[in-house]
């Protein structure tokens, strides 16, 4: 009996010390507010400027500095992984984890996990404990309304392989970005091989590098319907009322992830962002159209929506699997543009 009370006195104590060590919103600020800038790592999407610009009307007293990757081969080391405290990058936006997933003991990622004061928000964390979930993006059609009328549209990728769409599809080169290529994983786990490219490729498919090239043939009509994400086109249709987005049938979200760094230099400032990101920042980006903005609840419901988590894919044999999906769209007749 004395043993149990011994058990639960240190239980209750070791209780105690973590409700005192944990931090309030108001210390968080105060200590934020003495450390520097914040310096975030994103890439060019614009949900990035929708949260940080939200983030900083809410928390004026911290200073944020941007930066994007594109510059440096779409990789967040260089910033990252920097023993210069004044250049390091403290925070990540829309990070690719197969990196550290083929390195699991890179000493550079912080364990989010381990945060005091961090919040009970499990839908956000993935099943690695140095990631959150930051966004998730439908993949969707983009097409010319000039061109095509909606009740012709197609529903399902295998419906892109019509003959009636030869020479009026266009796609990105999967070896290009994240987006093209969470499509070479999604058609290949979902239908068991990548014979799909091979028969987009013999439908006289258009690949394409960039996607502002993939937005000039739509809007020039030389292709009718686009392979893309929402957060690409989002800002892209509030100034082109030419293009639309199309919801397929299946509707794979691509999820995009944050991460700090281990060896974070402003630790309290990057700890509010990441709180704030995770409650506040959500609602911010289903308000701005992200996320499938008011319909994404309508759509989460949907029972053959496809949710594969890109940290998953990314790890298991990624090169191998863009290679080929890009090999059989180039064997088998597509059009590809190498710029």
């Amino acid at each position: 009996m004395f043993d149990l009370f011994k058990i639960l006195f240190f239980s209750l104590t070791l209780l105690a010390t973590q409700i005192s060590l944990a931090e309030t919103e108001a210390e968080l600020i105060e200590k934020a507010k003495s450390e520097g800038t914040l310096v975030v790592l994103t890439n060019h999407l614009p949900y990035n400027d929708v949260l940080l610009n939200e983030f900083k009307k809410k928390y004026p007293m911290i200073k944020v500095e941007r930066k994007t990757w594109e510059a440096y081969g779409f990789s967040h080391w260089p910033y990252f992984k920097t023993e210069n405290e004044k250049e390091r990058t403290d925070v990540v936006f829309g990070c690719q984890s197969y990196e550290i997933l083929q390195n699991p003991n890179d000493p550079w990622y912080a364990d989010l996990t381990s945060l005091e004061n961090w919040p009970k928000r499990p839908e956000h964390f993935t099943n690695t404990p140095y990631f959150i979930y930051l966004v998730a993006s439908p993949h969707v059609i983009v097409y010319n309304s000039k061109k095509v009328k909606e009740s012709d549209l197609p529903g399902t990728y295998e419906d892109l392989l019509n003959p009636k769409w030869k020479n009026k599809v266009v796609y990105r080169n999967p070896l290009s970005g994240s987006s093209p290529a969470f499509i070479s994983h999604y058609i290949n786990q979902t239908r068991g091989n990548l014979d799909w490219f091979a028969k987009l490729g013999q439908n006289k498919a258009i690949v394409v590098k960039e996607f502002a090239d993939l937005v000039k043939l739509l809007n020039s009509g030389k292709a009718t319907l686009g392979l893309t994400r929402d957060a690409e086109i989002i800002d892209v249709l509030k100034k082109n009322k030419k293009l639309k987005m199309h919801w397929l049938k299946e509707l794979p979200f691509q999820y995009q992830l944050a991460t700090m760094n281990a060896r974070v230099v402003r630790k309290s400032a990057a700890k509010l962002l990441l709180n704030w990101v995770m409650v506040d920042g959500q609602e911010t980006l289903v308000k701005a159209g992200f996320t499938a903005g008011a319909r994404r609840e309508e759509l989460l419901k949907k029972p053959n929506l496809f949710r594969m988590d890109f940290e998953k894919v990314m790890a298991h044999e990624h090169k191998d699997i863009i290679n080929t999906a890009m090999d059989k769209l180039r064997q088998n007749g597509a059009t590809v543009y190498s710029k």
